[in-house]
């Protein structure tokens, strides 16, 4: 209970923020170009607002994981607020994870909101929904709640710029990591492949929930992999939880 009064409050002050209504006037942009692009691209319009919608998801949902969870935690320590929350009966973790919680549901209501434009726009064009679609924006949701779990974690050791900048290079390798694995330079070398195996073994492969391809070009994947993937989101996600409420018990707050 004490975790969703808190979630509440975090909610509501992203509401208050008026984020969210820009998340609409992003929405309705991207319905607008979704319809213009589709005008002049001959014979697969449907694909051109799918990638635009696509593309557009993940876009705001990096930029809401890493920009708001950066602050999440520090916000409330520099403006002590989060002294008057501890010195009521509530511990170090349940604050944490209701701040988690918090904007956890406002990055599902923003999915919500955009993924809705995007398939309106897509139907609108002729085009019927696939699950592969639906199962890629679960995908994307994901993939920004284990950045947005990861940034918090760093957020508890370093300040925000930093938090930032680490945040985005976690990201970006972690889109890379899969290929560069593969790689002909990399597999002749064992010792550099030794490092980045460790590195796929330790820190998340982002690039495993990327699904846009494989949805425009009409793709199949079997039921089997898109459940295993989504298990090793939730575990993954579940680890860092874990991590970063053992990491708030250790901080020193001053």
């Amino acid at each position: 209970m004490k975790i969703i009064i808190i979630a509440r409050y975090t909610l509501k002050e992203l509401l208050k923020s008026k984020l969210l209504w820009n998340v609409v006037g992003l929405g309705a942009l991207i319905a607008i170009l979704s319809w213009v692009s589709s005008e002049f691209t001959f014979g697969v319009p449907s694909r051109v607002a799918l990638d635009i919608g696509l593309a557009s998801l993940s876009l705001s949902g990096y930029g809401i994981a890493i920009f708001i969870g950066a602050g999440l935690i520090s916000k409330e320590i520099e403006s002590r607020t989060i002294y008057m929350v501890l010195s009521r009966p509530v511990n170090r973790g349940e604050f944490l994870l209701g701040k988690i919680l918090g904007l956890s549901v406002f990055l599902a209501i923003n999915f919500l909101l955009l993924s809705s434009f995007s398939l309106i726009t897509v139907m609108l064009l002729g085009t019927p929904i696939s699950s592969l679609i639906l199962w890629s924006i679960v995908f994307n949701y994901l993939e920004c709640l284990m950045l947005m779990v990861l940034v918090v974690s760093i957020s508890l050791e370093v300040n925000t710029v930093l938090t930032i900048l680490f945040s985005l290079l976690l990201l970006v390798t972690g889109h890379v990591i899969g290929e560069t694995r593969k790689a002909l330079y990399v597999t002749s070398k064992p010792a550099l492949a030794a490092i980045l195996d460790f590195y796929h073994l330790v820190l998340p492969g982002f690039y495993k929930f990327n699904l846009k391809d494989l949805v425009l070009y009409e793709q199949t994947v079997s039921l089997n992999w898109l459940l295993s993937t989504f298990s090793y989101g939730l575990l993954y996600s579940a680890f860092l939880i874990s991590l970063s409420v053992w990491m708030m018990n250790k901080k020193e707050l001053h």
